[in-house]
């Protein structure tokens, strides 16, 4: 296989994997809102909703591997849509920060931060997803 040919492959698969991160995203909103588990719609205030919804099943044992992939899925995909970011490495769950980012910041492991806050080692998802982000601006 060419070089070209193997680039090619290679966006090809990266492209459909994001595909596939942004519909999980948007089935778990489509689910939260049929459901009544809380309104989720890509905003900061619906990863407080995520929070609040995870906390409700987490009482009732541990999560599922399908909720706990859509649940990362979509707050990577709240910060693709609110503020400009994109998806790296969907193996490993990363959001690239948005273009004009100062220099060097590194990628969000989403992952990792819902991990931390199931775990309640870290802050709600809403105030990580606004630390990161605020780390991200370049500045003036």
């Amino acid at each position: 296989m060419s070089d070209a040919a193997e680039l090619s492959s290679g966006v090809e698969a990266h492209d459909q994997a994001v595909a596939n991160l942004v519909k999980a995203a948007d089935r778990l909103a489509a689910t939260a809102a049929t459901e009544g588990w809380g309104r989720l719609d890509f905003t900061p205030d619906s990863l407080g909703e995520l929070d609040t919804m995870l906390t409700r099943f987490l009482a009732g044992g541990p999560l599922s591997n399908e909720i706990l992939g859509l649940s990362i899925a979509y707050l990577g995909e709240t910060m693709v849509r609110l503020y400009g970011c994109s998806w790296g490495d969907t193996d490993q769950w990363l959001v690239l920060p948005p273009s004009g980012s100062k220099d060097g910041s590194e990628p969000a492991d989403v992952f990792h931060m819902m991990e931390s806050r199931l775990g309640r080692k870290a802050a709600p998802l809403e105030s990580q997803v606004e630390e990161r982000v605020n780390a991200w601006k370049a500045e003036p």
